[in-house]
């Protein structure tokens, strides 16, 4: 489960996929986002960096 946005700043907590696509928006291909996960099996979180675009 998506938890929150950490990079790019400010951090934010995301509530729909309206929020994800905000924030996707604003990432240029071949940056990084860093993303905060909830394991719900592990009921633990853990960061999650991706590169955006190819």
């Amino acid at each position: 489960m998506l938890v929150s946005v950490i990079n790019p700043q400010p951090r934010r907590t995301l509530q729909t996929a309206q929020d994800l696509q905000q924030v996707l928006s604003s990432v240029r291909e071949g940056g990084y986002l860093s993303l905060m996960v909830y394991n719900l099996e592990l009921e633990q979180t853990r960061i999650v960096n991706l590169k955006v675009g190819k």
